[in-house]
């Protein structure tokens, strides 16, 4: 036994039940017909009503006796006599009924389509109005429902009491098909159905070739906006990019300049050294930026001297093993002055490596081979080059060809064999002269 609770109306009767799963529940106010599934279930319960309206003759009375028979027909006991009604196969007599949509509204102007199922609109329409009809020369409300195909998601649904007109605005150009439905309200079938089909006139700007113009219109606006916004940035970039290059010339030039001022009898050495780097540089194939790039580091490849006391760095003779332990300081006292500055990091490398050796018997670290930085190795044969090629406290400088000699003597040992064949190389062409040794570059940087 199910109570049902939410029964859309609570005077009711008697319950028959016909042959396509349907209940037939007699109430003092018509006839309401549910489905059984729908009243067990005891939720939402989707009925249909049938009264006066709906041509029935007359109303169940209380306490009376109706009747179904095997034929399907409901004997109903009714207040004024006894009414018949067919529930067995129930079919609206749809031949009572005709759908019709005799015109359609254009913006404000009335088209009388005189029975066509076919119009076409104006693309400069703005507000299409499509008026259906439900012909009937009966009492009934039949339930029907109207869609445009290829606007409306699905079909709405409504009576013919209440179907006006529906209107749809801003429509696309292409062709789409108005549907007008006549519902069987027993069996919720399509009894009727009626077809228009509106071709809407496409515009200059739903074309393929204006929507691609407009696309490239678009991307090229955007490309602009892109190049204006990013060049302006770009260009901003590169002049901060040239003032920092400016500065890190101007900085460097500085610090090499109080390098050179503390050591007295290596006065000039850290530009010679710069020099020849660059020039190592370029034979190497380097690029013009990292020419200038190893130029900087190798001006301050000695910095680490400053911290050095005058009386060991300007000692007139050969230093002792406890002053030449000191001495041995300076590479990673230059490491740590210069590794901080994130504007120029490579800074750092060239004074705290350039006196570790190819075979690993350097210092400070101790690095062989490919693991010392390619411009300490280039700065390492630029700094043995000076050091025999300018003089000393303890001598002169050498010959030229001597120099050379040792230098080619230390490839694989001490130096970067193919740094050094660069150098043989600028040797042979006259690029390091008799005079190399002993002037020093201009202050400033590029060479």
């Amino acid at each position: 036994i199910t109570t049902v609770k939410d029964f859309p109306y609570s005077n009711n009767f008697d319950l028959f039940f016909d042959d396509s799963d349907r209940i037939w529940i007699l109430s003092s106010n018509g006839i309401y017909v549910s489905k059984r599934s729908d009243l067990l279930q005891n939720e939402s319960i989707a009925c249909v009503h049938y009264d006066s309206n709906n041509g029935l003759p007359a109303i169940a009375t209380a306490n009376s006796y109706s009747c179904l028979d095997a034929d399907g027909t409901l004997y109903i006991a009714a207040s004024t006599g006894v009414c018949s009604v067919k529930i067995f196969n129930e079919k609206t007599d749809t031949n009572r009924f005709r759908l019709a949509v005799p015109f359609i509204q254009i913006d404000d102007r009335v088209v009388w389509l005189h029975g066509s199922l076919k119009v076409t609109v104006p693309s400069s329409c703005r507000r299409l109005s499509i008026r259906g009809i439900l012909f009937t020369y009966s009492l009934n409300d039949p339930l029907v429902s109207y869609w445009l195909e290829g606007f409306d998601d699905g079909p709405i649904y409504t009576t013919k009491r209440e179907l006006s007109s529906a209107s749809y605005t801003n429509l696309s150009g292409g062709t789409y098909r108005f549907h007008l439905n006549l519902i069987n309200p027993v069996t919720d079938e399509i009894d009727q159905t009626l077809v228009l089909t509106i071709v809407k006139e496409t515009a200059f700007y739903e074309t393929v070739w204006f929507k691609a113009l407009m696309i490239v219109a678009a991307l090229a606006a955007v490309a602009l906006v892109f190049i204006l916004y990013y060049g302006k940035k770009t260009r901003k970039l590169l002049e901060k990019q040239k003032q920092n290059k400016e500065m890190i010339n101007d900085l460097t030039t500085a610090f090499a300049k109080c390098i050179d001022s503390k050591d007295a009898y290596t006065n000039g050495h850290s530009f010679r050294v710069a020099k020849y780097a660059s020039l190592l540089a370029e034979k190497l194939g380097k690029s013009k930026e990292e020419v200038e790039e190893v130029y900087n580091i190798a001006l301050l490849h000695d910095i680490g001297k400053i911290s050095i006391p005058d009386s060991i760095l300007n000692k007139p003779g050969r230093l002792d093993d406890s002053e030449y332990a000191v001495m041995k300081q300076h590479p990673q006292r230059g490491f740590d002055i210069l590794k901080d500055i994130n504007i120029a990091p490579q800074l750092a490398l060239g004074a705290g490596y350039h006196h570790e050796k190819y075979d690993g018997s350097g210092y400070p670290a101790g690095l062989k081979g490919d693991e010392i930085p390619e411009v300490a190795q280039i700065i390492a044969v630029a700094d043995t080059f000076d050091a025999m090629y300018s003089t000393r406290p303890y001598r002169r400088k050498m010959q030229l060809s001597d120099v050379a000699a040792e230098i080619r003597k230390s490839a694989g040992t001490q130096l970067n064999p193919r740094v050094v064949e660069a150098f043989e190389q600028l040797l042979e062409e006259g690029a390091v002269t008799e005079n190399g040794g002993e002037a020093a570059p201009a202050a400033g940087g590029a060479v």
